[in-house]
């Protein structure tokens, strides 16, 4: 399919809801605004390195079930100072996953430079396709490698709040009374939470020890961060340290002073439906005690930032002013 239709006079996204009379419960309704542009935000840091500040507006409906119209509004976040009336594009060097999955999902090639206008009327064609296309099949067009998890977790939402409403009969996409999805429909787009494990975080701690683990079970240390004041709670992984303490050679006090150790803190991290969370909290190296060192801290990984797993599918883009061809 050519980019006809891309410019930004096409009709814009329609949900158009099927119900019994001309109204619609609220909830219903900005959950499906509130999908949009959760979807329309995560494409955005997926597909286009996260450069755009992304907003939509919604138009009054028209006669006939409960349309609703939505236009998306990508403005570029570097372009704030540039003198309005400018033609702004896009230039994308793109690779062939990112083509295959715009092809896929939307039908349009995606072609080498594009106005800012056509990335929006493209965000909205994206959208759509999301919305209708039923989960496992949208897991056959995506490689795994990509990730738009929080879009799947807000269509999942959205056809959630449609189940729950039984004054909705179906839904579509345009304005004809064809409507596509029926009730019967809403669960093939229902999604189970997407977990993706991640890079592991990690962090030197030097913590004030709250509750030791003096038995050998696999149970967690508690201890305050002396730097953050966070409370840790951890599983020992640093076995020639556990069987040194149990064994006594590594006692706590007997006064009432604090006892302390230097650690290495391993945050096993994953992702549900897009978002970081800790999985397990594990110490993987004891370097000091009270003050009396175990081994050398120089292995001690001095805070290394999570690395996401995905790439974004525009490795490299520049952005261009039309007119004079400058690249900015």
């Amino acid at each position: 399919m050519s980019n006809q239709g891309l410019e930004r006079g096409a009709d814009p996204l329609i949900l158009h809801f099927d119900v019994s009379e001309h109204a619609l419960p609220t909830q219903a309704y900005e959950k499906g605004l509130s999908s949009i542009l959760a979807i329309a935000e995560n494409l955005g840091e997926r597909l286009f390195s996260d450069q755009f500040s992304i907003e939509v507006f919604s138009y009054p409906d028209e006669p006939g079930g409960f349309i609703s119209k939505t236009k998306i509004k990508a403005s570029l976040k570097w372009a704030a100072k540039i003198a309005s009336g400018i033609a702004v594009a896009i230039t994308i060097y793109e690779s062939d996953t990112a083509k295959n999955v715009v092809k896929n999902l939307t039908g349009y090639d995606l072609k080498p430079e594009h106005t800012v206008e056509e990335i929006e009327t493209l965000f909205e064609k994206l959208i759509e396709s999301i919305l209708y296309t039923e989960t496992y099949r949208l897991d056959r067009k995506l490689p795994d490698a990509i990730n738009i998890d929080k879009s799947i977790k807000a269509k999942s939402d959205f056809y959630k709040s449609l189940i729950q409403n039984s004054k909705i009969r179906a839904i579509g996409f345009d304005r004809s009374h064809d409507f596509p999805i029926g009730r019967d429909k809403f669960p093939h787009h229902l999604s189970k939470d997407r977990i993706r494990e991640i890079e592991p975080e990690k962090e030197l701690v030097e913590g004030i020890i709250i509750s030791p683990v003096t038995v050998d079970r696999d149970n967690s240390w508690t201890f305050l961060d002396k730097k953050s004041g966070k409370i840790i709670r951890a599983k020992m992984r640093d076995d020639e340290f556990k069987k040194e303490f149990l064994g006594g050679k590594h006692p706590l006090k007997e006064s009432v002073s604090d006892d302390t150790f230097l650690v290495n803190v391993v945050y096993r991290m994953q992702e549900r439906n897009g978002e970081p969370e800790i999985r397990e909290t594990l110490i993987s190296d004891v370097f000091s005690m009270n003050g009396k060192e175990i081994k050398e801290s120089k292995t001690a990984n001095d805070g290394g930032e999570k690395q996401s797993p995905d790439l974004p599918l525009f490795e490299h883009a520049r952005f261009t002013d039309k007119r004079s061809r400058r690249t900015t």
